[in-house]
């Protein structure tokens, strides 16, 4: 059975592998710390994965590389807020028990934290004091994963441990190979193993809450397979479920929540597509022998409307509720548990949050949800998760945002959509130069493998690229004008931010229906198209006939297109392209309302 020690301070046991300050890893040498030296060729997502899931700012690369050194304790950092990373290939997949020490040292230390894998937390505000030494024990589950932008799974067998806080310190480290039952995890960005930058903020860091579950258990490992931008059939379709299927095994758990990207595909519905595939889930996983646990969607920051506060995705948490009840599933109603803890904090709700944004948490946020999670499955015992916990009685500490955030300097933008779209169904070398001048531009989602090009654009899913291209922000409060479409659905903001900004052409919504379903039309696109680059006060003069003369007359549209034949995926990123290179859009910001996956 493999066992390898490290040890970071002189010593004369054998069998151990001495680490000093400046071994890097390196292939040949098979372990070492984060170089980051990865490829240029690598999406930055891809590098950081290589890393542990950190990154290293340009700023700070070069003080990186000097912030270690030897003392008797152990290698330890010098620098503020400069973890140390640590890298050990192991022979295959599988579970590897590790076991980390950290000596207090003369002068002790305080609030560091340990991760493991694509940065999962593995205890956090731990002191040592002076004199002592502080183990930790834990449970790794090593397997392949598909980072995004790339359409293949990364198969690394490696084991990752990052030291974590303001000044920190590794003594020893011990990977053994073992048994044990895994903890899989299927979701979105909101859950998925989010990176961190050196020098490390947490609230500066964008968290998903499974990444954090790891501190909760002991006797069971965690995979984490969660990824951004991904829907309940993304998830299976872009193989992401293969790896689970493949691998887990009858005394294992399957924990799932899904919704954020579901309620944007109107195929997803939630008492349609969406909930199906939760029944789909729940039935495969069973026949696997495993434990399914079904978890309703984090709720976003919520809004005030007529009074009170509001979450759009109160139907796909419904549907939640709905699964777990008619397939007798262990259940946790996060949506509820966040939306009403999210709704107390009021404005103070943001500082659990990325920067400007509604969706995605912070490491602060990330755990406070986890930790939601936990209590719930404490409460009700839910098995055999409960039997793996490491606290039964007291309900995890806090982990308060403390304001204390990076240097305001502007790094290099992420460079993820500059890069060759990874998607899976572009059929020619035409189109892949099509879709990248799209992803350049912000239009398409890079983290799914599937663009589905050669499908009709519906009226509904259209609007939101059209206001990403415009840079334009949706609208609420929804005041209902057409009875097809919900006030709380996701495109429902986009249709009330249309309508008020005259980009709908009333022809196109007869007897009050918007028809976000059907398939879009040339002159409809056309009108859109050309509403959107005119001022508010001419959109009312253009007819459709003149909208798509005028999108054929500069080029949006091919002369022979028909105003009634019905357009695809691809016509729609070329023609939105064209548009705001016309229009001279690029160089605006996008909306706030705009949801970016963090992938980077």
């Amino acid at each position: 059975m493999y066992c390898q020690t490290y040890t970071f301070y002189k010593n004369d046991l054998q069998n151990q592998i001495k680490v000093n300050p400046d071994d890097y890893y390196t292939e040949e040498r098979g372990y070492g710390y984060a170089a980051f030296d990865y490829p240029e060729s690598l999406p930055k997502a891809s590098k950081q994965l290589l890393s542990g899931n950190w990154g290293c700012k340009e700023s700070a690369f070069g003080s990186w590389e000097k912030s270690k050194s030897e003392t008797q304790y152990g290698v330890e950092s010098s620098l503020e807020r400069y973890p140390i990373i640590f890298k050990s290939l192991v022979p295959e997949e599988g579970v590897y028990e590790i076991e980390v020490t950290i000596q207090g040292g003369e002068s002790g230390l305080e609030n560091i934290m340990i991760y493991t894998a694509r940065r999962n937390l593995v205890a956090k505000e731990v002191n040592i004091p002076a004199g002592e030494t502080y183990r930790k024990k834990f449970l790794v589950y090593v397997c392949p994963y598909i980072p995004a932008m790339i359409s293949e799974p990364l198969v690394e067998n490696a084991v990752y441990i990052g030291i974590a806080g303001n000044y920190v310190r590794i003594s020893s480290i011990t990977i053994k190979k073992t048994d044990a039952p895994v903890l899989f995890i299927a979701g979105d960005s909101t859950l998925t193993d989010q990176s961190a930058m050196i020098p490390y903020y947490p609230g500066d860091s964008c968290g998903g809450w499974a990444q954090m579950m790891l501190s909760f258990f002991r006797g069971i490992a965690v995979c984490n397979q969660a990824h951004s931008g991904l829907t309940t059939n993304c998830f299976r379709d872009d193989g992401h479920w293969k790896i689970v299927r493949d691998r887990i095994r009858p005394g294992d758990i399957f924990m799932i929540q899904f919704g954020h990207n579901d309620q944007k595909r109107r195929n997803l519905a939630a008492f349609g597509g969406y909930l199906n595939n939760l029944r789909w889930y729940i039935k495969q996983i069973r026949e696997l022998g495993a434990t399914p646990v079904l978890i309703s969607p984090i709720s976003r920051i919520p809004f005030i409307e007529q009074g009170t506060y509001q979450s759009i995705l109160e139907d796909h948490a419904e549907a939640c509720r709905h699964a777990a009840k008619e397939l007798e599933v262990a259940f946790i109603d996060l949506h509820q548990k966040t939306f009403d803890y999210l709704s107390g904090l009021k404005e103070e709700a943001a500082k659990y949050f990325c920067k400007g944004d509604i969706t995605h948490t912070n490491d602060f946020g990330a755990y406070r949800f986890a930790s939601m999670v936990k209590c719930e499955i404490r409460a009700a015992k839910i098995e055999p998760l409960y039997d793996y916990l490491e606290d039964k009685e007291n309900a995890p500490r806090g982990w308060a945002p403390d304001g204390n955030t990076a240097p305001a300097e502007k790094e290099a933008l992420r460079g993820i959509y500059l890069m060759k779209p990874a998607y899976l169904d572009l059929t020619d070398d035409i189109m892949r130069e099509q879709v990248a001048a799209a992803m350049a531009k912000g239009l398409t989602d890079p983290c799914v493998m599937h663009l589905h090009p050669l499908e009709d654009m519906p009226r509904g899913q259209f609007l939101f690229l059209l206001f990403k291209a415009l840079r334009i922000s949706s609208k609420r409060p929804v005041n209902g004008q057409f009875c097809d479409i919900s006030r709380y659905e996701w495109d429902a903001s986009y249709v009330q931010g249309a309508y008020e900004e005259k980009l709908i052409d009333p022809v196109t919504t007869k007897n009050f229906r918007f028809r976000p379903d059907d398939a879009l039309t040339a002159e409809e696109l056309a009108s859109f198209l050309i509403r959107g680059i005119h001022a508010r006060d001419e959109r009312d003069n253009l007819d459709l006939d003149t909208c798509l003369k005028a999108a054929k007359s500069i080029g949006l549209l091919d002369e022979k297109v028909s105003g009634n034949n019905v357009v695809t995926r691809i016509v729609c990123y070329n023609t939105l392209v064209k548009m705001m290179e016309n229009a001279d859009v690029t160089k605006k910001e996008l909306p706030k309302d705009i949801e970016i996956h963090p992938v980077g």
